[in-house]
């Protein structure tokens, strides 16, 4: 089981997988994790940058003996169908990056009832921009900091969750999602962007993508050379 896993979580449509790829071209050692998933393949799933399916094609049956046995770690269900869940190889000790979302993640780092007992679990959570002016926010200099010690400012940590969802809409809809699958990621959110900027280790909101491949790709260096305890948060923000 790796001993160590970057896990990249965050809400549909913020640009994970993107990010993800991009790190791994400028980090070409660093293991990618394994997906099952019992849905059908789909042409789409095959993913160019890493040469490969993106998950582990399999029945119910075998899913649910994966997670019995340990071999599947964290498992959800979405709207597209199917349970999904993060696979690892029971024979391997290393450091893997993995997409998980915010659910999985949860579970990994031992904050669910579902948790399993990994040896590191790094949280990289993955947010989009919103556009409040800072006079609005005042004394908070960052949408971290307003969720992690802010009195009375309910007001103002809700309008930055809605103009965080007006973004991800937008990037939803010019993906071609319907109506009713929007709406059901867009409930979703509405718990894990305030569960990222309350709890996560850091934070990195996808505004400009180079800029958050270089984010993240830090962070995974730091990881690789055992020095992430050092590096402090990270946030990139307007």
């Amino acid at each position: 089981m790796p001993a160590h896993i970057i896990c990249l979580s965050g809400p549909e449509g913020v640009g994970k997988d993107s990010i993800l790829r991009q790190v791994c071209v400028q980090l070409p050692n660093l293991s990618v994790g394994a997906k099952a998933t019992t849905r059908m393949r789909r042409p789409d799933d095959w993913d160019e940058a890493l040469g490969r399916w993106k998950y582990h094609y399999v029945d119910m049956d075998e899913f649910m003996s994966k997670r019995s046995s340990g071999e599947i770690v964290e498992h959800s269900q979405n709207g597209t169908g199917g349970l999904y869940g993060s696979q690892v190889d029971l024979d391997t000790d290393g450091i893997e990056i993995r997409d998980i979302d915010v659910n999985g993640a949860l579970q990994l780092a031992g904050k669910s009832s579902l948790s399993v007992d990994f040896p590191r679990v790094t949280l990289v959570g993955i947010v989009p921009p919103h556009t409040s002016h800072p006079d609005f926010l005042e004394e908070s200099a960052s949408p971290v900091e307003l969720f992690r010690g802010f009195v009375g400012r309910d007001d103002a940590r809700e309008l930055v969750v809605a103009e965080m969802q007006e973004v991800i809409t937008d990037r939803l809809l010019k993906r071609g999602d319907s109506p009713e699958i929007i709406a059901m990621k867009l409930a979703r959110s509405s718990w894990e962007i305030p569960e990222i900027l309350r709890t996560w280790q850091h934070v990195v909101v996808n505004d400009d993508l180079a800029v958050a491949v270089g984010v993240v790709t830090r962070i995974a260096k730091a990881v690789m050379h055992a020095e992430d305890e050092n590096i402090g948060f990270w946030i990139h923000s307007l």
